[in-house]
């Protein structure tokens, strides 16, 4: 006789309906364009793994079968540990394929002690993002500086910052350094724009003696010159008049800048 018997299962506090099929013995499914009698498709199931109640798979815990069948086996209900009731078919929870309901992956997930870059997950924190609509938890990671920073999960996916700000500056900062190394001209430790401004004498904003190189030095109420030499300041002594200043920081340049052959 066909017909549709339901039944109430409990399961931590819940009441989950089944419904089960009473299918005929004769009852015959569609599968990959060859009929398959129910009995033969029951006897072929028990010679895998069986899913049992009570069992967990991932984030699922399996319930009780449905009684309505697919493909590849028995739908079941499933209890995910966010509190979603979901069915799920019995060869997806045997072989991994579904671990959760797929609302809360990364709600759920520990993130404790996993890289991201240069972050390691510490511990989850009761903050939460939204993100297209979903909170997101928030999580305390540390840098290699030994930092702490709080990110969602998906704040630190590749191609994101996967440091603290502290070492971003840095790293960015760095990365600016290297340009300059390379845009520099050989034998100068200078990019062209400041050779040819030091050649030209152009003068900076901050400048107020109207010479590239000569300020007023307060402390001792003199003039006073500096030069460049690989990179770092060099101070070329008080004077007190500024043309002395001035002739000081030329003889300095002819004495130390080599400009290279055909530069323009």
């Amino acid at each position: 006789m066909n017909g549709i018997v339901c039944s109430i299962v409990p399961y931590g506090g819940l009441t989950v309906p089944v419904c089960r099929n009473v299918l005929p013995p004769d009852f015959s499914i569609p599968c990959n364009r060859r009929l398959v009698k129910a009995e033969l498709y029951d006897k072929k199931n028990m010679k895998k793994t069986e899913v049992k109640t009570g069992q967990k798979y991932g984030e699922l815990t399996a319930i009780a079968p449905t009684g309505r069948r697919g493909y590849n086996g028995e739908y079941w209900v499933c209890v995910c540990s966010c509190g979603t009731v979901k069915e799920i078919m019995s060869f997806d929870l045997r072989s991994g394929r579904v671990k959760s309901c797929g609302q809360g992956q990364h709600r759920h997930r520990d993130y404790t002690g996993v890289r991201r870059g240069d972050l390691i997950g510490v511990r989850r924190t009761d903050k939460t993002v939204d993100h297209y609509g979903m909170k997101r938890p928030v999580w305390e990671w540390r840098c290699k500086c030994g930092r702490i920073v709080e990110k969602a999960v998906f704040e630190t996916a590749p191609g994101k910052s996967t440091c603290c700000p502290e070492c971003a500056r840095e790293k960015k900062r760095l990365t600016a350094r290297l340009n300059n190394l390379k845009n520099r001209v050989d034998g100068t430790n200078m990019t062209e724009s400041q050779l040819r401004g030091v050649l030209e004498g152009r003068l900076t904003k901050r400048n107020r003696s109207g010479i590239r190189g000569v300020s007023w030095a307060k402390n001792a109420n003199k003039w006073t010159a500096r030069g460049f030499k690989d990179g770092k300041p060099i101070h070329l002594g008080y004077f007190e008049n500024i043309e002395d200043a001035a002739n000081a920081r030329q003889v300095f340049l002819n004495q130390n800048l080599k400009v290279p052959d055909g530069f323009k």
